[in-house]
């Protein structure tokens, strides 16, 4: 009798050996926690500044991006970067010249002022003056360029000039290039050609034009 009490005491309690796997258990799953926890938190935390990172190399300025600036020919208008097509008063300002009736100097001012000098040639130059000048007015019109002489010099041929031709007249623009703008007067019958002073060809003769 002895014997089997000393036996049933000196055996394990069913009680610790079940806490004994709780506690086993409890110790693994914080272990695997713990390092789970180690293994995501630095991605997290190197997430963001991965992300930092791209964003920043996306934005930063590339070789040609600086403030390169461009001028248009003639024109006076300054661009940045890549060139920015430029509207049509934007495209007709600064000096222009032709070989229509002698020789015109046309100067367009951004303020919508500008200056137009002729040396006539043939019968014209008999007729009026060998050198007229003009104070002009310009703008664009549904689409046409339109010019209006304010004053001209000398003033006794410049109000016999304007009796005969009127002192506004309206073109119909046909191309405007840095180097040429081709225009057609509103009748359609004449087209004029108009270039930058630097790009005319030196040899071109004034008697090639026909007279008034």
């Amino acid at each position: 009798m002895d014997s089997q009490k000393a036996d049933v005491d000196s055996s394990p309690s069913p009680v610790p050996r079940r806490l004994g796997n709780w506690w086993s258990l409890a110790l693994l799953v914080g272990l695997g926690w713990w390092g789970f926890s180690l293994l995501e938190g630095p991605a997290k935390t190197l997430a963001p500044a991965r992300t930092d990172a791209v964003s920043q190399a996306l934005m930063a300025p590339k070789p040609g991006d600086g403030p390169e600036m461009e001028v248009a020919s003639g024109s006076g208008v300054a661009t940045t970067g890549d060139p920015v097509p430029l509207s049509p008063e934007q495209q007709v300002l600064g000096v222009w010249r032709d070989f229509y009736r002698g020789e015109r100097t046309l100067t367009l001012n951004e303020d919508g002022t500008g200056t137009m000098v002729v040396r006539l040639a043939g019968v014209a130059k008999k007729l009026f003056a060998e050198t007229l000048e003009f104070d002009l007015a310009w703008e664009f019109e549904d689409g046409q360029l339109v010019m209006s002489t304010v004053a001209g010099r000398p003033a006794s041929k410049f109000e016999v000039i304007r009796k005969l031709y009127g002192d506004r007249a309206d073109y119909e623009v046909l191309e405007i290039t840095s180097d040429q703008m081709r225009l057609r007067d509103a009748g359609g019958k004449t087209e004029y050609d108009w270039r930058r002073p630097e790009k005319l060809y030196e040899d071109v003769a004034l008697d090639d034009q026909s007279g008034f």
